[in-house]
């Protein structure tokens, strides 16, 4: 007489028998596989073709806190790692219709079928009455080495990167408005005081207004090394931008007793990018060269045109010393001292990888330093 199928709302319910099990435990066991695995420092399951555990690595069953397998033998992912959903239906992990949702139900059945999948599983673990949430990066690998359809199947916990990240939008978000509603008001007061303490409600808003750009800098930073930026091209004019940003950063506190000068022969060019962005790539520019300017020297800013491309230039006549060239673009270096070195890398982040473009400088003591960013006149959409 045919046994009745378990109900699904999703994946196969059916699992196999205990002996089946065991073989393919003692067959996987028996070969250098688990060894390999053990070195690994993520958890790695080993599945058989009903999604069954047969063999858990060494990191598996540390990041669960037991001692082996035990009784593990046979458990799908979501069982042995307390999912909420797991226990709701006879079949098990993988057959309610939340399991629908589920990224490591589906890079596992994707195997099942022959092809590797990765993917992204946000579960809601219970475990002593708690409840906590686990943000996992699976991914599901066939494996038919030893004759039997089995899935290796790996996991990275990115909870702690997945709270940073939205720690960090909460926290720009937060503080992007406070200071903003900072300068408004400031700005306001600015404009009915006169006399002193209009002068330093000006030097007040000149401090905020930098504030926030470099909030605003800090954001799009890392949004870039996140891979969340997304580049909005638009209608630029090369003069208005330079002349527009000359201004800006002869406000900046790096700018006092030097001046930013926009040469006559800059051309000026139309070109489609994103403004913001290649603002943000240029006023590093600034600052630094700001930065590495004596008092009463000048800092230059201008525009040419290369065919489809356009290139700007920021000069100053300082020069970089050989060391110091030959790291600029790493991330963490700097000259100026520790937990600095973001502002060069900032520029090629987003030159190459959302502007399309390029980022180099020549320094020599005879013709002190000149940075130039170069990018298509017309950048397409992504």
């Amino acid at each position: 007489m045919t046994a009745t199928p378990l109900p699904t709302a999703f994946a196969p319910a059916e699992r196999s028998p205990e002996e089946d099990i065991l073989a393919d435990a003692r067959l996987f066991e028996s070969s250098p596989a688990p060894e390999v695995l053990d070195a690994m420092p993520s958890p790695v399951l080993v599945l058989n073709d009903c999604r069954q555990l047969v063999h858990g690595n060494r990191s598996l069953w540390l990041y669960l806190d037991r001692s082996g397998a035990d009784r593990s033998l046979g458990l799908r992912p979501g069982e042995l790692f307390d999912c909420v959903h797991a226990r709701k239906t006879p079949g098990g992990c993988g057959t309610t219709e939340f399991c629908r949702e589920c990224g490591a139900v589906g890079a596992i059945l994707s195997s099942i079928r022959g092809l590797a999948a990765t993917r992204e599983c946000n579960m809601l673990r219970e475990a002593g009455g708690e409840v906590t949430a686990l943000d996992l990066l699976v991914h599901a690998e066939p494996y038919a080495a030893l004759g039997r359809p089995l899935t290796i199947f790996t996991i990275h916990d990115v909870s702690h990167a997945k709270r940073r990240r939205y720690l960090e939008r909460i926290f720009f978000h937060d503080i992007i408005n406070s200071a903003g509603n900072a300068t408004g008001l400031v700005e306001l007061l600015h404009e009915q005081t006169q006399g002193e303490l209009h002068h330093e409600l000006g030097l007040l808003l000149r401090t905020l207004s930098n504030l926030v750009d470099e909030i605003q800098s800090q954001k799009i930073l890392l949004a870039a090394e996140s891979q969340e930026l997304v580049a909005r091209p638009g209608p630029v004019r090369s003069d208005e931008l330079l002349d527009a940003l000359a201004g800006q950063y002869t406000l900046h506190p790096r700018a006092e007793g030097r001046s930013i000068v926009v040469p006559e022969d800059s051309e000026a060019l139309a070109l489609v990018t994103d403004q913001a962005l290649l603002g943000r790539v240029l006023g590093n520019m600034l600052k630094n060269a700001l930065e590495a300017t004596p008092a009463g020297g000048c800092v230059r800013a201008w525009c040419r045109s290369e065919g489809e491309r356009v290139r700007f230039f920021v000069h100053n006549q300082g020069c970089i010393p050989k060391r110091i060239q030959r790291q600029i673009f790493r991330r963490s270096f700097s000259s100026k001292g520790q937990d600095r070195g973001l502002g060069t890398f900032s520029m090629l982040l987003l030159a190459q990888n959302h502007l399309g473009g390029s980022v180099a400088f020549t320094s020599t003591e005879a013709g002190g330093t000149t940075f130039h960013v170069d990018i298509p006149r017309v950048l397409t959409a992504p």
